[in-house]
């Protein structure tokens, strides 16, 4: 999209030990009027480096907009709790329309679940589509040491829960009903199968997402996730179907959840989302899902018990899109 159209903003985005959460910014700079840090607590690995690197990355996300004479809030909230974000998001929209300006929203060390939480109002606010701007700065690669993989291998939460209308009574209604299931994936294959394997669920598109700017990165997707695939692709899963998609098409990405929710479509079914791929299609997906089937989404999100600081390293130019459920 034309990057002259994001000129004036008021940002929102998240502060993290990833360097990649002042991406956007960096970009953006003097045209950001205002904005709002947000910061949540989670424990990464090793801690005193962790807590070194949080406080480096804040200075540097002030100083990207120091000339402007921006004013940057901080803003507290859970890391695992749609509601919480639900309100930044509603302050900033309010603040964005009093300035005509443009909202943009960096989802990159945002958590899954703010990300969900962000699809969720979204789609609850269709005249906002116009002038919010999601943006996402890609890692340039995954680090995949012992440290790591053990950290990986760890959870100690999931999050099973319906986002979007009628929530409040689809969680009520829940027990006993089968599912249809949208599992995003990328590099979390162990996460990704246990999100998939709470679910009582035969019917299901596994996305597996790319970048065109990383050759490696479909391959990487596929390798992580290679046991869920296999048995996809033997009929273990039951009526399953995989497609592979670069984290840039999503158009495509929509084109296939409408698709995919549209031929399934039952209303004893429940439908619900793994979403452990790239953030910005976990959204995409999440918003058309929620457009398409115009009833509650459910989220199946496993919760860490720690984060590897160097669970991923360098940064790809940042994007920024237009998502919408149409």
């Amino acid at each position: 999209m034309p990057r002259a159209s994001l000129k004036p903003s008021l940002w929102v985005g998240a502060s993290s030990f990833d360097s990649r959460c002042a991406g956007s910014l960096r970009w953006l700079g003097d045209s950001v009027q205002a904005g709002s840090i947000v910061d949540y607590d989670t424990r990464v690995i090793p801690v005193t480096r962790a807590r070194r690197r949080i406080s480096d990355n804040r200075q540097a996300l002030r100083a990207s907009i120091a000339n402007s004479g921006a004013v940057m809030s901080n803003r507290a909230v859970e890391p695992y709790q749609f509601v919480s974000f639900r309100r930044v998001l509603d302050e900033a929209w309010g603040a964005s329309e009093e300035r005509s300006v443009t909202l943009v929203v960096d989802v990159t060390t945002l958590t899954r679940i703010h990300v969900l939480a962000f699809a969720e109002w979204l789609s609850e606010h269709p005249e906002s589509w116009s002038r919010v701007v999601v943006a996402y700065t890609p890692a340039r690669g995954y680090g995949f040491s012992n440290d790591v993989d053990l950290v990986r291998e760890q959870y100690i939460d999931l999050v099973f829960a319906p986002i979007g209308p009628f929530s409040e009574r689809a969680a009520a209604e829940a027990e006993g009903r089968a599912s249809r299931c949208i599992a995003i994936l990328g590099h979390e294959g162990v996460r990704a199968r246990l999100g998939v394997s709470v679910v009582t669920c035969n019917v299901g598109m596994a996305v597996v997402v790319g970048s065109k700017e990383d050759a490696d990165a479909v391959q990487l997707a596929r390798q992580q996730n290679a046991t869920l695939l296999e048995d996809i692709e033997s009929g273990v899963m039951g009526d399953w179907t995989a497609m592979f998609v670069y984290q840039q098409d999503l158009m495509t990405v929509a084109i296939g959840v409408r698709s995919f929710v549209g031929k399934t479509a039952r209303s004893d079914e429940r439908l619900v989302i793994v979403p452990l791929g790239p953030k910005l299609v976990c959204l995409q997906s999440a918003l058309v899902a929620l457009d398409s089937a115009k009833s509650a989404l459910w989220v199946s999100c496993p919760i860490p018990a720690a984060y590897a600081i160097n669970a991923s390293f360098g940064a790809l130019p940042t994007v920024f899109a237009r998502v919408t459920g149409e």
